[in-house]
């Protein structure tokens, strides 16, 4: 970390002594006083730049920010704009001249500092006490970023979180690295590992590595997570029966299910997830026609969950129940007996109303435990808490029916499972971290949206507990923040303006967090609920304050590893309408005082795409681009030249940029964009012919990228990166050609390498 020139510790000692007497601190409160002496200790913190000086003044709290050099200078403003920026303070960061006529002011001056800054919160009571404390813990954020801390033990909670913070954040490093952690330390069986590898790849979707993965065929026998029943599901669907959609064969998709998917899945499709995703949906759906006889209640009840899927996945689906299940079904040559299933002996307790029996609660609990989904705990732990004592002692007796309850109730966290995300924050505080984060992980998977949240009072009440969460729970929201932030952002409509209040009170949570100890998978899921919230329109006083928070919490000085996430969060201002373009400009100097320190640590394609960024804000180059040295240019020609590399992306301005950057750095390299929503003869032709396709399948049309893979050859890469910024593109190709260097350190110790295999 590069160092930060400050006052020496003699220095401010010497000078404290001479503000002291003008500072008016008679009757401050003792609390109070603490933060001021903190604050005033700038002045000889040599790890600090600059100093602050707090002064009560007609009883108004008055703050001058000074520093005895430029350098200084400019190192502190972005600190201050960060920290009490214009939302809390009146300061903007200009010099301002000190007056010779106010004797704290002329000591000021007599002592070199001519020009500073003087800002206060004014009378706003509550603005003065942020401001207090903001500045008492600017003093120690910057004392503690510059110790170098051992590192400490990871517990297994923490590196899943962090598992799901980066799933959540789109951070695939971040996840893999986790992943490899509990791998190498023996923190999980290797089942639990497939599970989460499974996840990790459906986030990405990467439908073929799931079903090439050695542990699929075990995967599909053994009792899993409705999570991950559909990935696996999805997978299936979307390689082996996909083509026969993009054909619009139902008829086709019939046969090739039973042909091909059926006799080796084992028994993935013995019970349907309470919330299909679209492919895993289809696929249920043809497992049901597949029935003998053929199994319309199933039928019915994914055509009504159908009715949240996107219109593109919906026609299919359509077409299939059409096919499969005609209206005017033919009557059976002879009287099929119903098989009941597991999900049947669920819905049988939870109708009957007679006394419950000792056999039916065993077969509840046989049926539960298979459908491992939390609808079904509920209704057998209600069931069997209806059972005499004799007869739930005689049933717990039995090793195998004691062990399944038991499993029940850790994942429900009590006697009874949370109806909602309500009564489960209710209980944070009291419930140990393993099972919160197997609850939160369950109602992800499990829970719809707008079973939940059906009204406004609805969505005000959640987005109100997490805002009022105890002291004692907050640590452990954050522990499990992620899976709230997955089941808002797996909602078809994401993002949708009625739960604008639940998103804001998720990323003022993660914000709160991210102030206290900066964590880079934390901030990209900020990124993930502000992109959401900028894409729902804000006026400009919330706007504002979006901005200045999440600027508020940027590290000091950010690394190389950072570089990516700040790129991107600047790109997204720049993609939305800005109804405070200072804001805007402020968040931007703030992302750039956070590389100023690591600027010479930059490749010059991560140069040039910050200059390139510039512009958008005025600024025609942010840093100086040095001539490349005989180290840093590959020996003989790019990889690519000659080559064909088609960007598409439904954000014009994103693919512009990355076309800008690798154009100057490797003229060689022909760009094709394309920004269509349905097909064209162009994009047809690209398909086919383009040496490398990049996919943003996050700004994309979901018929355009099937026409991509339909015509896509198979030998020819299409990459598809996970964020939606010019920097994401850049990167995905980074990985693919290591000899590029575009966003990398080298090719043999480059951050984002391909993908391990898992």
């Amino acid at each position: 970390m590069a160092a930060i020139m400050s006052l020496t510790a003699a220095d401010g000692r010497a000078f404290a002594p001479l503000v002291r007497p003008y500072l008016n601190w008679t009757g401050v409160r003792p609390d109070r006083l603490e933060r001021l002496e903190l604050i005033l200790g700038t002045l000889e913190d040599e790890r600090f730049p600059g100093g602050i000086i707090p002064r009560v003044q007609s009883g108004t709290m008055v703050y001058y920010a000074v520093a005895p050099s430029s350098e200084q200078w400019r190192r502190l403003v972005p600190l201050l704009r960060a920290t009490v920026g214009s939302t809390i303070t009146n300061f903007t960061g200009p010099n301002v001249a000190f007056d010779e006529n106010d004797p704290l002011e002329t000591v000021l001056i007599e002592n070199g500092y001519a020009q500073g800054a003087r800002f206060t919160a004014g009378g706003d009571v509550q603005r003065g006490r942020y401001a207090l404390a903001a500045l008492a813990r600017l003093r120690t954020l910057v004392d503690e970023s510059r110790v170098t801390r051992r590192a400490e033990p990871r517990t297994t909670g923490e590196v899943l979180r962090t598992f799901e913070l980066a799933l959540a954040a789109l951070d695939r490093p971040a996840a893999e690295d986790a992943l490899a952690f509990l791998r190498v330390n023996l923190r999980l069986d290797a089942v639990n590992l497939s599970f989460l590898t499974v996840r990790l790849h459906a986030t990405f979707r990467e439908w073929d590595r799931i079903c090439q993965l050695g542990s699929f065929p075990s995967l599909c026998r053994t009792r899993r997570t409705p999570a991950v029943t559909n990935a696996l599901a999805e997978a299936l669907y979307r390689t082996v029966i996909l083509p026969s959609e993009q054909a619009d064969d139902p008829e086709q998709s019939f046969v090739v299910f039973r042909a091909d998917v059926l006799p080796h899945a084992g028994s993935l499709f013995n019970y349907c997830p309470p919330r299909p995703t679209p492919g895993a949906g289809k696929a249920f759906l043809l497992a049901a026609r597949a029935e003998m006889p053929p199994n319309r209640k199933l039928a019915e009840h994914l055509d009504g969950m159908a009715a949240e899927w996107p219109a593109h996945e919906v026609r299919f689906f359509k077409r299939l129940v059409e096919f499969g299940f005609p209206v005017a079904a033919p009557q059976p040559t002879r009287e099929a007996l119903p098989l009941r299933n597991f999900g049947d002996e669920i819905e049988m307790l939870r109708t009957e109303k007679g006394p419950p029996s000792l056999e039916r609660a065993r077969a509840g609990l046989i049926a539960a435990t298979q459908v491992n989904a939390l609808d079904g705990f509920q209704v057998v732990l209600a069931y069997t808490e209806r059972l005499q004592l004799r007869e739930r002692k005689e049933l717990l007796d039995n090793a195998f029916n004691r062990s399944a309850y038991e499993q029940m109730l850790e994942a429900a966290g009590g006697h009874t499972v949370p109806k909602n995300w309500i009564e489960w924050i209710a209980r944070l505080e009291d419930a140990p971290l393993a099972e919160s984060q197997e609850f939160a992980r369950r109602a992800a998977s499990d829970w719809r949206v707008h079973d939940h949240l059906r009204t406004e009072a609805d969505v005000r009440e959640l987005a109100e507990s997490i805002a009022r969460v105890s002291p004692v729970a907050q640590d452990r929201l954050f522990d499990t923040l992620p899976y709230l932030v997955q089941w808002v952002q797996a909602d078809s409509a994401w993002p949708e303006g009625a739960l604008r209040p639940l998103y804001g009170a998720l990323y003022d949570h993660l914000i709160l967090q991210l102030s206290l100890r900066w964590q880079s998978e934390a901030a990209g899921v900020a990124r993930q609920l502000l992109y959401g919230m900028l894409q729902l329109g804000q006026d400009a006083a919330e706007y504002t304050r979006l901005l200045n928070d999440i600027g508020d919490v940027l590290p000091l000085e950010g690394g190389t590893a950072d570089f990516e996430g700040l790129m991107e969060l600047a790109e997204l201002t720049v993609a939305h309408a800005s109804p405070n373009p200072d804001a805007r400009q402020r968040l931007w100097a703030r992302i750039v005082a956070a590389l100023s320190p690591v600027r010479r640590r930059l490749t010059q394609g991560e140069l040039a795409l910050v200059n390139d960024l510039g512009l958008a804000f005025g600024v025609d180059q942010v840093f100086p681009i040095p001539v490349a040295s005989a180290e840093q240019v590959p020996a003989g020609p790019s990889p690519l030249d000659g080559k064909t590399v088609a960007i598409y992306t439904l954000t014009e301005s994103v693919g512009e940029r990355a076309k800008r950057v690798l154009g100057k750095l490797y003229p060689g390299i022909r760009i094709q964009l394309v920004h269509d929503t349905v097909g064209s003869p162009r994009l047809e032709e690209l398909a086919r012919r383009a040496d490398v396709f990049v996919v943003c399948w996050r700004s994309a049309a979901h018929a355009v990228t099937q026409i991509i893979d339909r015509l896509r050859p198979a030998r020819a890469p299409t990459l598809y990166p996970p964020g939606k910024g010019s920097s994401s593109i850049l990167s995905i190709i980074g990985e693919h050609f290591p000899a590029l260097r575009i966003l990398g350190r080298d090719a043999e110790n480059f951050r984002r390498q391909p993908p391990r295999e898992l």
